[in-house]
């Protein structure tokens, strides 16, 4: 069970510190990477710069999410949308035949190599879903240490119930 849950760990870190790196270089050269989504011809050149805009921002948000522990749910679900989107969008490009640089570690890389690429956002998707599956035996725990579980309430995102009536005959 342990060197289970250091195996998740281990995943967990690298996974999100690859997309907290893979963030940061596409944040550092944005007009780059909007080149690089461009050229893949799926939207409108102004959609291309917003989504060099924002989506290395996104990756590095989710990246330190994975990294420490918290919010990991929703990161994990973001990172996985992105990553079918933009194996999708790799596949399309090279089955149009088109030579681009697919900007996932920005411009330096060079021309992709899509079979390479593929199986690299593969083993990728892969990652997320073993941590989408595995989350709660990955994440740390909420009152390390102290030997006591903590009960859920309103900062875990879940109502309390209501506090019941006093059972008995009430007297009026």
């Amino acid at each position: 069970m342990k060197s289970r849950r250091i195996i998740l760990l281990g995943l967990r870190l690298v996974t999100g510190g690859l997309f907290v790196y893979s963030g940061a270089i596409k944040a550092w050269d944005p007009a780059s990477f909007a080149g690089s989504i461009d050229n893949f011809d799926l939207v409108p050149y102004p959609l291309a710069v917003a989504g060099a805009l924002v989506l290395p921002y996104l990756e590095i948000v989710c990246g330190v999410a994975l990294v420490g522990g918290v919010l990991g749910q929703g990161a994990l679900a973001l990172l996985l949308a992105m990553m079918v989107a933009f194996t999708g969008a790799m596949a399309w490009a090279w089955i149009r035949g088109l030579d681009v640089n697919c900007g996932c570690f920005g411009a330096a890389a060079g021309k992709t190599d899509y079979a390479l690429a593929l199986l690299r956002n593969a083993g990728l998707v892969g990652a997320l879903i073993i941590l989408s599956l595995a989350w709660g035996a990955t994440r740390p725990a909420p009152e390390a240490g102290t030997g006591q579980s903590r009960t859920p309430g309103p900062q875990d995102g879940r109502r309390t119930p209501p506090s019941a009536p006093p059972a008995g005959p009430s007297s009026r």
